[in-house]
């Protein structure tokens, strides 16, 4: 088993969230209701080459990747070619193996399990959500 521990102040913790690829909202209740928010989902990342309903040949566009979530199984993911957010995710995935990303999806059709990626938040789980500025 893997475990995430972030070191702080000569003090080592087991980062849990990062250990169980905890979701900013269920995956399961994502993917019944979908969000009209942009989403942290902590994935197993993997270049693939699946493209139908809304992506359907639009393989010039964009590029798919298989996301793997733990409590849920795998979604398909979609990242549009020529960005910051493609360039970001194919210098980690272009090893040609799954890694541990924090991402920023949101819905980009009527199906909720194929995802827009909008951010990567994290080249691993470990990821500390910025706090707010009152």
């Amino acid at each position: 088993m893997l475990f995430y521990v972030r070191i702080r102040n000569r003090t080592v913790l087991v980062e849990w969230e990062a250990t169980v690829g905890l979701w900013s909202i269920p995956v399961k209740t994502y993917i019944a209701l979908g969000s009209p928010e942009p989403v942290v989902a902590r994935v197993k990342a993997e270049l693939d080459d699946y493209y139908s309903f809304d992506f359907l040949n639009q393989q010039h566009r964009f590029q798919s990747i298989s996301l793997y979530a733990k409590a849920y199984g795998t979604l398909q993911g979609y990242v549009m070619r020529n960005t910051t957010v493609y360039e970001q995710i194919m210098a980690i995935l272009s090893d040609g193996n799954s890694h541990s990303l924090t991402l920023e999806i949101i819905n980009s059709t009527k199906k909720n399990d194929m995802p827009l990626i909008r951010k990567v938040l994290s080249p691993t789980w470990l990821y500390s959500p910025p706090k707010d500025i009152a």
